[in-house]
This record gives structure tokens, sequence and C-alpha cells, in this order.
């Protein structure tokens, strides 16, 4: 599972093992870590192509061998239409997602850089 800055989403990958770390990539070559993927998760931007085809603003970078099922977008889509559990565990990853990036902003603003490196 593997996407850089393109529209559309061939599939949506769910990681069954391993780990996964999707990043903002700037054209300085700097780049930041929005969050990671690992088993039991999936993409958040992939499923947002899947459902409005956007353009990926982010890419994923394996970072533990991972094996990852992709299911086509049109499944992934019956399968939300049709399935009220996997509506939940979509709301579910995009709220988790969300939270971390939520955190991530705060870190970034209201935290000195000093504190954030002893962190790391």
């Amino acid at each position: 599972m593997s996407f850089e800055n393109m529209r559309g989403a061939v599939g949506i990958g769910f990681v069954l093992s391993g780990s996964i770390r999707v990043v903002k990539e700037h054209d300085s070559g700097r780049n930041i870590t929005l969050y990671r993927i690992g088993p039991g998760d999936s993409c958040i931007l992939s499923m947002s192509c899947a459902l409005s085809n956007p353009i990926h603003q982010a890419s994923a970078i394996v970072e533990e061998d991972a094996e990852v099922l992709t299911v086509s977008t049109e499944d992934f889509r019956t399968l939300i239409e049709r399935s009220h559990d996997a509506r939940d565990y979509v709301f579910s990853i995009f709220a988790t997602r969300l939270t971390d990036v939520m955190l991530l902003v705060e870190e970034i603003v209201f935290h000195r850089m000093d504190q954030r490196l002893a962190a790391s």
C-alpha cells in the first residue's frame, strides 16, 4: 500500500501486519509524519479517495514489512452502503486519525522545539 500525491484510489488497503507511516512532504524535502497505520488499521486518505476522489496530499512509507489486504474501491463503497458495522469502522478510523492530527498540530503550535525534541 503506497501512494504519492495521486488522484483516486485503486483500492483500500487494510493492514494485517507490519507498520506504514503516512507523511506529508514539502517541496523543500522536509516531511512530517501525520500518522501510522498498523495491524487492523486502514488509511483514511485512501478511504477518502474511494468515497470522494480527492487528490492524495500525502505519501505512505512502509516502516516494517507489511501484509495488506486490498479491497477494490467499488467493493468498499458497496460494503459501507450495506453494512452498519463497516460504516462504524470507517467512522472510528476517521475519528482516531483526526485526533492524531489534532494532537500533532497542538504539539507543533503550543510546545517549544526543545520540549518536542526531548520527548522524542
